[in-house]
């Protein structure tokens, strides 16, 4: 059965000696992960996307943790979701969305397990590049009005997570939660697996 190795390899994580909990003061993150659109919004005509980026933690005291990141995320062009004219041989593309983040998080976590739960909330501003949609009839392709957009929004986010130690200076954390941006254009959630690296 495949699911057992899983399950023996959990419990062995569990087991794992007192001194993989001892907590270093700062942490190097590396972070990737899928964002999983809601309906609705800006985004309406681009897919799911992903992300990758980095960033630092400091423990800044025991069960609360404080990080920084800088993420890149990227949303592939879908279908267009508007109103199409009806002209034969009218084609419809587009490009997809480029986004930076900057942001802040704190996690919560219990300071008398090696592995378990932690609650995260995140702040920051992201920098969106819309694609541009384009119509193209005869090979004479023209933007649509309103797309190609640069924007800043702030955003925010709540969530939960799981943190799995390796080594006391390796550990993993996977967490999702709801993210959306202030003026409620775009929400998402975002799955996030994070290594961190204790110095």
């Amino acid at each position: 059965m495949k699911l057992k190795p899983i399950g023996i390899f959990i419990l062995v994580l569990l087991a794992l000696p007192a001194s993989l909990s001892a907590q270093h003061r700062y942490w190097l993150e590396l972070r990737c992960g899928y964002d999983a659109l809601l309906e609705g919004g800006q985004f309406q005509s681009w897919d799911n996307g992903w992300h990758v980026g980095g960033g630092a933690a400091y423990q800044a005291m025991p069960g609360m943790q404080l990080a920084a990141h800088a993420v890149y995320h990227r949303y592939p062009y879908e279908k267009y979701t508007g109103a199409v004219p009806c002209v034969l041989g009218l084609v419809v593309t587009g490009e997809a969305i480029d986004a930076g983040e900057a942001s802040l998080a704190l996690r919560l976590h219990e300071t008398d397990r090696r592995a378990g739960l932690f609650f995260t909330t995140r702040a920051g501003l992201c920098y969106y590049r819309f694609g541009r949609i384009f119509f193209s009839y005869s090979g004479d392709a023209q933007p649509l009005e309103g797309t190609g957009l640069h924007v800043v929004k702030p955003f925010g986010s709540v969530g939960l997570g799981f943190r799995i130690p390796f080594s006391p200076s390796v550990k993993a954390l996977l967490e999702s939660g709801f993210t959306f941006t202030f003026d409620g254009e775009q929400r998402f959630f975002p799955v996030m697996a994070t290594v961190q690296y204790g110095l």
